[in-house]
């Protein structure tokens, strides 16, 4: 069974930013397809799990070991989302980010931490509105869960344990 791939608007920006002479990226459609069938315990890609970044987050190496180019990645079920291309420094970009998606129009939102510290303005508002606690799950995720729409609104709104 193979997963699906979807494309963050921040690996996009990545993409177009790396350096016009950066040979690495003709490889990628090739490595879509090979993470998309078997994305762990595969020497061609040797993926492993970024300490200290949200759950289910991975890089994969591109081009091989000898490359500095990495894609950071976040598994959402069976969907891969890639999220960054470039050198082994995105590893910690990838660490900052948070990702939401929104069910109702299917559509990837990625928030990374500003320079000053804070977090994006889009993100905020959510925070304001919704406690602590649950605010990692979407809605999606607790229903898969087992609760109901009524449950993930109380939920949304602990901020603590009890």
């Amino acid at each position: 069974m193979s997963y699906q791939i979807r494309f963050a608007p921040t690996f996009r920006k990545s993409l177009s930013q790396a350096p016009a002479d950066d040979l690495y990226k003709e490889v990628l459609p090739e490595l879509y397809v090979v993470l998309a069938e078997k994305p762990f315990k595969n020497p061609k890609l040797q993926t492993h799990q970024l300490k200290g970044a949200p759950r289910n987050t991975f890089t994969t190496d591109v081009g091989g070991r000898r490359s500095d180019r990495r894609i950071a990645w976040r598994l959402i079920n069976r969907t891969i989302v890639l999220l960054l291309y470039g050198p082994h420094s995105i590893q910690n970009r990838a660490c900052r980010m948070s990702l939401e998606i929104d069910d109702s129009t299917d559509t990837l939102k990625v928030h990374e931490p500003a320079v000053d510290g804070g977090t994006e303005p889009t993100f905020a508002p959510r925070r304001a509105l919704q406690g602590q606690c649950f605010q990692i799950w979407t809605d999606a995720e607790l229903a898969e869960m087992g609760f109901d729409s009524d449950a993930a609104q109380k939920f949304r709104a602990a901020n603590s344990d009890e």
